[in-house]
């Protein structure tokens, strides 16, 4: 179960509202009552500043801007307010209309050219993509308010580094993350901008937590509750309440956490921010779970329920799920757990996967390049300027200096670009090889069978099916993403799936047998994940044909002069050419595996390949595949 999880957005709100200035601006506006474009800038300011705290009257002041602004054909007016007012209705979470009211402000700003007004939209374009749980796009728009931002603007900088950083924090690229806030930060104190500077450390409190630097963080959130309280900031005193309760579940004091969490219900209620109350209530919820008062848990998940159904929060639906299945499981009402646990799975598997990764790599790629280029074209401009108040001698001495460089620089970056493409391809191999290894049919299967076992009141042996189902599909999720694991880790995989193999089918037995040389260590010899499993998987598809026959594989570890090998046979129905021709497919696993190998081999610096053989060849049944694996030795006790 997740216990924690960035939810709050602080880089996308306006922070701070001065009751001094606030006052002074309504003072003015009471005095203006002419309707021109001086009072059509004071409505549109106090929307602006009030927005967060007071929907309502935010709305009220918009629309009277908007009526003045058409009436004048004011269009900076109307483009101001059409922004304003999207704003509002984000967080509403009145997606349409804020989609709506965006699109008219962005198609004013450009045709006046106003290149602020246009790097705005396209920064809240991405904040309304976020809130609506589409984070692929929110990071287009963010990098591209990066692109088109020719104003310089560094507030507009800064909100798209601290809004790139949030997406990357999410999904736990912690290093990546921070770099970005700390870019944010650093443009702020340029600014000597206090309170975008208290936004900023929030952000990066929030990376100590997951870093367990918890006394760092609460020095942030306990100065961040003051200065909120003395601005009447609603929004970021929530914020703050909500990871103060996540500092104290950290350190097992749940009263504490449960206070501070029921703290940051009560003030996101008063600002109407759902998603804020449907998140703090999972946060109580999965407080009960950890004390094992699961009715109690049960009551507040499901409020959490209802607000991320009714407002369409697909992460915190995927949360809810989770949790739920988690509680029936533990009171022992198999088939609630098993729903919610699909239900869970088919949300993880809406907003994480292979074209998603793919797409925030291709991103990053494109924004590093340009990013780059900028730089480059920056030195060489400025080296430009010195040289022309130099004589003709040293002029060419620089030119020739630049020039190398640039050439250096060019050999540098193709390196950088390379050894980019190669992890990008590895990350792109590892998703090809997930699906490979888990493929839709035997997970429908294996729900299918469970389905029966829990229908037959089965509960003993549904409960140790899910066990190891469950441990099957975390491996799978988890170990894939490393880069190395050891021989035993490998082999409890696919014993493991033997296992659910043979449970999933009582007509077809397969034995199961691992010979290990004796020089080799199983726990200290490291090699890359996931490899044995496609192999083992073809012999159930294609050779393990027959029912009611007892089929065995075995697997054989051998290391000699330095190479590893790992030989699979199987006394299945071969692979002949005519089968091949006759069933008109080709398994793509052993090619998958070769590209897998292939990068490794450059990674470790070893020689690599992969060899099947269908052993009628020798008289006998099955087939015998072959592997030479490179690997790493790890002398950690």
């Amino acid at each position: 179960m997740k216990l924690f999880k960035i939810i709050l957005l602080l880089s996308f709100v306006s922070v701070f509202s001065q009751n001094k200035k606030l006052d002074s601006l309504n003072s003015l506006l009471e005095k203006n009552i002419v309707r021109d474009t001086i009072r059509v800038n004071l409505l549109n300011k106090i929307a602006f500043d009030i927005y967060n705290n007071d929907k309502k009257k935010s709305l009220d002041l918009v629309n009277e801007a908007l009526i003045i602004s058409d009436s004048l054909a004011y269009l900076q007016g109307l483009a101001r307010s059409y922004y304003i007012k999207s704003k509002i209705y984000t967080i509403k979470h009145e997606y349409d209309k804020a989609d709506d009211y965006i699109d008219k402000a962005f198609n004013i700003f450009t045709k006046e050219n106003n290149q602020l007004g246009i790097a705005r939209c396209i920064s809240h374009r991405g904040i309304i993509c976020y809130y609506k749980s589409d984070f692929d796009k929110a990071l287009e728009y963010f990098y591209k308010v990066i692109e088109v931002n020719e104003s310089n603007n560094n507030i507009i900088q800064a909100n798209a580094y601290s809004n790139i950083g949030l997406i990357l924090n999410n999904r736990d690229k912690l290093e990546e993350a921070l770099k970005y806030y700390k870019l944010a930060l650093g443009i702020h104190k340029e600014n000597s901008n206090y309170k975008r500077v208290l936004v900023a450390l929030s952000n990066i409190g929030v990376i100590y937590i997951k870093t367990k630097k918890y006394d760092e963080a609460k020095k942030i959130y306990e100065e961040n509750i003051i200065i909120s309280k003395k601005n009447n900031d609603k929004r970021m005193l929530a914020s703050s309440y909500y990871y103060m309760g996540t500092l104290k579940v950290k350190k097992n004091k749940y009263i504490e956490a449960h206070q501070y969490y029921n703290k940051a219900i009560k003030l996101q209620k008063e600002i109407e921010d759902y998603n804020g109350v449907c998140i703090s209530s999972t946060a109580i919820s999965d407080l009960y779970f950890k004390q094992k008062k699961y009715d109690l848990s049960l009551k507040y998940i499901k409020n959490s329920e209802i607000i991320a159904n009714k407002y369409s929060l697909l992460n915190q639906q995927q949360d809810v799920n989770e949790i739920l299945s988690n509680i029936y499981l533990e009171k022992k009402q198999y088939k609630k757990s098993l729903e919610h646990y699909i239900n869970y799975k088919k949300l993880f598997d809406s907003t994480f996967n292979i074209e998603s990764l793919k797409r925030i790599e291709d991103l990053k790629l494109k924004y590093k390049f340009k990013s780059e280029k900028l730089k480059l074209t920056e030195k060489i401009n400025i080296a430009n300027e010195k040289l022309n108040k130099t004589n003709r001698n040293i002029l060419l001495g620089f030119i020739v200096i630049l020039l190398l460089i640039t050439l250096l620089g060019i050999v540098v970056y193709k390196s950088r670009l390379k050894r980019l493409y190669i992890k990008n391809q590895k990350i792109i191999l590892e998703q090809k090889l997930l699906h490979s290894q888990m493929n839709p049919h035997f997970v429908f299967n294996s729900l299918s069978v469970l389905q029966g076992i829990v229908l037959q009141k089965e509960f003993n042996k549904a409960q140790k099916y899910i066990s190891k189902f469950s441990r099957l599909l975390r491996i799978v999720l988890e170990k894939y993403r490393h880069g190395t694991i050891n021989i035993k880790e490998e082999l409890a995989f696919i014993e493991n799936y033997v296992l659910l193999r043979n449970m999933n089918n009582k007509e077809l037995q397969c034995s199961y047998n691992v010979t290990i040389d004796d020089n080799i260590d199983v726990e200290k010899i490291f090699i890359p994940p996931m490899i044995l499993q496609p192999i083992i998987e073809n012999s159930f598809e294609h050779g393990f044909i027959e029912l009611n026959k007892n089929y065995t594989l075995s697997v054989h570890f051998k290391l000699i002069n330095s190479i590893l090998t790992c030989t699979i046979i199987d006394n299945g129905e071969g692979y002949s050419q005519e089968k091949i021709n006759e069933n008109g497919k080709k398994s793509v696993s052993s090619e998958i595996i070769l590209e897998r190998l292939n990068l490794y081999s450059l990674e470790f610096n070893m020689d690599v390949s992969i060899k099947a053989v269908d052993r009628s060849e020798f008289d006998k049944k099955g087939v015998e595949v072959t592997i030479e694996l490179p690997y790493k030795i790890s002398n950690n006790d």
